[in-house]
């Protein structure tokens, strides 16, 4: 409900296409973990935040780092961390203890202050002071989310180094962060769990179609194809919507749109190639009044006849060659 707003009126047929959009995304890893990637846009963003929760949701064992038996959340952690780095400058034989971190803690503390800080600090004292003369000590832990027995046995087992062993947990002392996760991962993967890796995202951003609205396959004003004769792209950029004013003369005075004009986006996105400068003039001489949407379509509609021309002229030289490529330009999925 927190990510999609479902409540007892959404329709199922909405829920199931959740699921098959999760299944979409973690299939990748069902044979293996694997690092993924998603392109996607950033309306589908709710899905890969989903997908991320699932993937950490469905692990055997979680990993963190911790410095004392008791669990503490992300924001007392870096105060314990904050404590046992300035405490670890004691000679070295004596050792570091819980109380002693409360007491470092509680005098940075500033008087009558109640803000996230200060409540942070309070609960990490009262922890810290419960556990008394536990000493403060780094480590990796391994908590206990949904394992079987025999999994959980199998990590105890395999933990190289010193270790303490709880009822739903594992302290390892001599792992790094990395390894522990990795140890976590081969473990669960070696006892029938899928191991996950949280999917990561890259979020496009998708060029406006020339009539103003998104781009389709069935307005074909929309859009620009590679196969388009050149002379129809000449036309479909001279016919577009741009971001221009009502008259020339408040063009002049209030500057053109340029972030709301598809005939901008052909500059940034196509016509300008590598180019930056190009494209940034392009965008200042609009917003500044300098250009006027007349002449500006009639040079991109003349780049883009232009490059039409010489792609496939390209992809005339390439077709003799395409059993080297093994393309079959026969193919519809290959034309799309």
């Amino acid at each position: 409900q927190a990510i999609y707003g479902f409540d007892g009126e959404t329709d199922v047929s909405h829920m199931q296409s959740v699921v098959t959009q999760m299944a979409d995304i973690l299939y990748p890893q069902l044979d293996e973990p694997r690092p993924t990637v998603i392109p996607v846009g950033p309306d589908q963003d709710p899905h890969v935040r989903l997908a991320r929760d699932l993937a950490a949701r469905t692990r055997y064992f979680g990993v963190t780092e911790a410095y004392a038996s008791f669990e503490a959340d992300e924001a007392e952690r870096e105060l314990l961390a904050e404590a046992h780095s300035v405490l670890s400058e004691r000679p070295p034989d004596e050792t570091v203890r819980c109380g002693d971190a409360a007491e470092y803690l509680d005098g940075q503390r500033e008087e009558g202050t109640t803000d996230a800080r200060a409540t942070t600090i309070d609960s990490a004292v009262t922890m810290l002071r419960e556990a008394g003369k536990e000493p403060l000590r780094p480590r990796v832990r391994f908590l206990d989310r949904n394992a079987t027995d025999e999994a959980f046995e199998a990590l105890i087992e395999a933990v190289d180094g010193e270790k303490r062993v709880y009822d739903e947990h594992v302290d390892a002392f001599d792992l790094s962060r990395a390894e522990a996760e990795e140890l976590a991962r081969e473990i669960e993967v070696e006892h029938g769990g899928y191991g996950f890796l949280a999917p990561s995202s890259i979020y496009h951003r998708f060029m406006t179609g020339l009539t103003g609205g998104k781009m389709s396959s069935s307005v074909p004003a929309s859009h620009i194809s590679l196969l388009d004769d050149p002379e129809d792209g000449y036309d479909k950029v001279k016919a577009a919507t741009t971001g221009g004013r009502e008259t020339a003369e408040e063009q002049r005075e209030l500057g053109g749109r340029a972030d709301e004009c598809p005939v901008y986006e052909l500059y940034a996105y196509l016509l300008a190639e590598a180019d930056d400068e190009f494209a940034t003039e392009v965008y200042e001489e609009c917003v500044g009044g300098e250009r006027l949407c007349g002449d500006c379509k009639e040079q991109a509609a003349r780049l883009m006849e232009t490059f039409l021309e010489e792609h496939q002229e390209k992809r005339a030289e390439w077709a003799d060659r395409l059993d080297e490529l093994d393309i079959d330009l026969d193919s519809a999925r290959e034309r799309a």
